[in-house]
């Protein structure tokens, strides 16, 4: 059971670098009008892009590779009462035409991806002038391979770039135009106080989630390695632009 696998079972809604509080941040930075069509890569229980439908009443897409996932955003929109088409799907090759989407969304997805073609895939289904948000981990200060090797062992991450690295990927991509909207260091505590300001309103956990040990040896692993790596480690919030 690797780290994705357990956020699946306790069916964290907001498990991405700055929660909801970076979710909020780039809300208010995106052109989403009621007829937009938004897709959200690697969307997971579905809590951000039902808060998108709700706060803009938009048409919005869900895709994520993990089959388990979208049975839970599923079910998350039918206890919300809320539209939404959720699909299984790998963002390295996304099941729509070019030019689908006005917005494509995603939250801490390319560092488990090859993101050269994660990224260009988005890039072919946002429709020409559209917006990408993608809120990343970044490296904020030169790394040993160790460090990689260690990081990449806890979360299974591919690779985490420094701010030119995403950069770079993003024109690599065919994106035009690049905004830093934010980019701050990873606090353990303060995300923890956050997680409890922002508690989801639909509990997704499989049963008996927290009492598998399995469970509770990846969340003690991902917590300590915070505690020893969080001072090399952030998070930024980008704008693109196709």
């Amino acid at each position: 059971m690797d780290y994705q696998d357990v956020l699946a079972e306790v069916g964290a809604g907001s498990a991405h670098p700055g929660g909801m509080q970076s979710t909020r941040i780039w809300m208010e930075a995106l052109n989403i009008e009621p007829m937009s069509r938004v897709l959200e890569v690697g969307c997971g229980t579905g809590r951000t892009l039902l808060e998108l439908e709700r706060k803009f009443g938009c048409s919005i897409t869900g895709v994520d590779i993990r089959s388990v996932m979208v049975q839970k955003a599923r079910r998350r929109a039918k206890e919300m009462g809320q539209t939404a088409q959720f699909i299984t799907a790998n963002v390295e090759a996304l099941p729509f035409p070019d030019g689908e989407f006005d917005v494509i969304v995603s939250e801490s997805v390319h560092v488990f991806c090859d993101p050269a073609v994660s990224l260009s895939e988005c890039h072919r289904v946002l429709c020409p002038g559209g917006q990408m948000v993608d809120v990343e981990m970044v490296v904020l200060e030169p790394v040993t391979e160790a460090w990689r090797r260690d990081v990449q062992s806890t979360y299974g991450v591919r690779q985490v770039p420094d701010l030119a690295g995403w950069k770079r990927l993003y024109g690599g991509a065919g994106f035009q135009k690049v905004q830093t909207l934010t980019m701050r260091r990873v606090v353990p505590d303060q995300a923890m106080v956050a997680e409890q300001q922002d508690l989801d309103p639909v509990d997704l956990s499989s049963k008996g989630a927290y009492q598998k040990a399995q469970v509770l040896s990846t969340l003690e692993a991902n917590a300590k390695w915070l505690e020893r790596n969080h001072h090399s480690m952030g998070y930024a919030i980008f704008l693109l632009e196709a």
